[in-house]
């Protein structure tokens, strides 16, 4: 379980990482299961960020990889649409979205919405530092291998991740298998 006080020390630490590079971020916290513990708006961060924020989060909890990571996989616009389509329209194929692991187990996300894709992983990442601080590096670096978590998780989970009105799941699979083999 993930807590409110870990869940602040990763806010802190990534809204710190922002100010030092000039960016007004959104920045997202959420539990294992998808749901947010914490999330803030930095003055002057677009609003249209704080869901694509928790979404990025979200996104790196279905998946258990980065969403950097992910879309690597969706390299075309069809690719993506296949993805984002699926689970209520919550994936976000876009860097910013880190899985935190506790004893090898997703056990919540950081996402961060509002710069550049490049700075959304970098300050996304300042905050998942701040929770490998208490649990180490191990904690952290599994999220960062598309390898083992690809292999084994995405691809049953987007078999699964087809929206209610028959978009995304077969779609989804096939874009994944196209996207592997490249």
């Amino acid at each position: 379980m993930l807590s409110l006080n870990e869940a602040r020390r990763m806010i802190r630490a990534a809204e710190d990482e922002a100010g030092r590079h000039g960016y007004a971020v959104n920045i997202a916290v959420l539990d294992g299961g998808g749901h947010v513990i914490a999330q803030i708006r930095m003055d002057g961060a677009l609003l249209a960020g704080v869901s694509e924020a928790t979404n990025k989060a979200y996104t790196a909890c279905a998946f258990a990889i980065a969403t950097k990571d992910l879309a690597g996989f969706a390299r075309t616009a069809e690719e993506r649409a296949g993805i984002t389509h699926s689970n209520e329209k919550r994936i976000v194929v876009a860097a910013g979205g880190i899985p935190l692991r506790r004893q090898g187990r997703v056990i919540g996300a950081i996402g961060v919405s509002g710069g550049t894709e490049s700075s959304n992983e970098m300050i996304a990442e300042a905050g998942a530092r701040a929770f490998n601080a208490e649990y180490g590096n191990a904690a952290l670096r599994p999220t960062l291998s598309v390898e083992p978590a690809f292999r084994w998780n995405t691809p049953t989970q987007i078999a699964r991740l087809g929206n209610q009105r028959g978009i995304g799941a077969e779609y989804c699979q096939q874009s994944i298998t196209l996207a592997q083999q490249r």
